[in-house]
């Protein structure tokens, strides 16, 4: 599964956007479905992976998250990977699935009980 993140201008997925909240959304509609800008202390740890060459949605999406959860002392773990493109960890030709799915599966073992 592949979360949306954000609708914020820079960092939306115009397809999810619109599929979401319709061609022509209210700011106030792109804010309220934006999770970075809803994050807290009380917002759950978070296991974030982007790969840098998704040209569909940008990793800079993922990396506004990831800065929202820091800035929010929310534990979070995040991996960027330099090749994967657009949900590649969906596909068995993802160059890191292995290692993403290995980093994945500790995590989960390590953090959700």
């Amino acid at each position: 599964m592949v979360p949306v993140i954000s609708m914020i201008e820079n960092y939306k997925h115009q397809g999810s956007c619109n599929q979401l909240l319709g061609k022509k959304p209210s700011k106030q509609a792109m804010h309220y479905y934006s999770n970075s800008l809803h994050v807290s202390s009380k917002t759950p740890k978070s296991f974030v992976i982007a790969n840098n060459d998704d040209r569909v949605v940008s990793s800079l999406n993922a990396m506004n998250y990831v800065a929202a959860l820091r800035r929010n002392n929310v534990f979070s773990e995040f991996h960027l990977f330099p090749k994967g493109g657009h949900v590649g960890l969906l596909y068995s030709t993802h160059p890191y699935k292995n290692q993403a799915l290995g980093l994945r599966k500790k995590w989960m073992n390590t953090y959700v009980k």
